[in-house]
């Protein structure tokens, strides 16, 4: 949270948050901003400074455990069996290939150190192929 009261436009991620054990920043959308300053006013309004977003019923942070299986139901709720937390970042960075955005720019989205990662994670879609034959 800024001092302003709203949620930043960038979050900074500590060595022990990341996979790589190295400080990122993650940048966060208008609409995402937007989205987490109204939560936090209407469900942790009085949250001590430094609490997580998303407090556990012992107040705590949630484990990538609890996230993923949390994410796991979600997708299963909406018929999306066998889906992830992983496949949604897949599909993000899917979408922004599919939208013309540079694949330098994916990577650093994507948090990868190797574009080459991120290459793997980008499904090549009839959609994108077509969209590439059509800029000829």
């Amino acid at each position: 949270m800024g001092s302003n009261g709203e949620a930043k436009h960038t979050i900074l991620l500590e060595r022990w948050q990341t996979k790589g054990a190295q400080r990122q920043q993650a940048v966060v959308s208008e609409k995402l901003r937007k989205e987490i300053t109204q939560y936090i006013r209407e469900h942790r309004a009085k949250a001590p400074a430094g609490a997580p977003l998303l407090a556990s019923q012992k107040g705590g942070a949630f484990s990538s455990q609890t996230i993923q299986q949390v994410f796991r139901q979600l997708y299963e709720q909406v018929g999306m069996d066998g889906a992830s937390s992983h496949s949604g970042r897949r599909t993000m960075l899917t979408k922004l290939a599919e939208r013309g955005v540079h694949a330098r720019v994916i990577q650093q989205i994507a948090r990868h150190s190797s574009l080459a990662t991120t290459q793997r994670y980008i499904e090549v879609s009839p959609h994108l192929l077509r969209n590439a034959v059509e800029m000829l």
